[in-house]
Order: C-alpha cells, then sequence, then structure tokens
C-alpha cells in the first residue's frame, strides 16, 4: 500500500522556516562548547526574536531563558533542537502540538 500523493510544499508553506521572525533555541546553554551556546552565538545578527529554552537558566548570555516552548509569549516560527538524541522527539512533539512553522535538529 502506497501513501497518498500530497502537494508538493510552495514558498509560503515554508516561510515561516526560511525567513523566520522568531527563532527558539530548545537546549540553550551558557557553556560556550555546547551546541545550545554555538547556536546563540550565530543568531547574533539575527534581526526578529530569539528566545532561549532550558529550565536550568534564567538567562543565557543577555536573553531571558524560558523553560519550555509553551512559557513562550509567542509561537515561534523555527525551533532549532539542540539536545540529546533521546530528547529530540519530545521537542518535535512539543513543536507540532503548538503550531511551529518549522523546525531544525
Amino acid at each position: 500500500m502506497t501513501a497518498p500523493r500530497r502537494a508538493v510544499y510552495g514558498p509560503g508553506d515554508l516561510r515561516r522556516l526560511l525567513a523566520p521572525r522568531s527563532i527558539a533555541v530548545v537546549g540553550a546553554s551558557p557553556t560556550p562548547t555546547a551546541l545550545g551556546w554555538r547556536t546563540l552565538r550565530n543568531l547574533a545578527g539575527f534581526t526578529g526574536r530569539v528566545y532561549p529554552i532550558n529550565a536550568r537558566y534564567a538567562s543565557v548570555g543577555d536573553l531571558q531563558c524560558f523553560p519550555a516552548l509553551a512559557a513562550l509569549p509567542e509561537v515561534p516560527d523555527c525551533v532549532v533542537v539542540a539536545v540529546g538524541k533521546d530528547g529530540v522527539e519530545a521537542v518535535a512533539r512539543d513543536c507540532a502540538s503548538l503550531g511551529v512553522g518549522g523546525l531544525v535538529v
């Protein structure tokens, strides 16, 4: 049995992933060698809103840190997952339930 065909995604469908206005980094960290820290540093020139997510920290750098995606003031357009492989599925499920526009693992 084959899956039913669906339309190809168009530019409008991918806007929230390719041109986000807000990005959350799940697994943000103040540790310079951590992927979450490097991701935040790489987003330093991003002109949109950046939300670090990690329940262990009140802030990362000069950004307020949030304990979970559900605690954000808005649903982010894009989420970068910077957690270990055992945590990725839970983050993806959270993103899907919130209606996040795109996910980068």
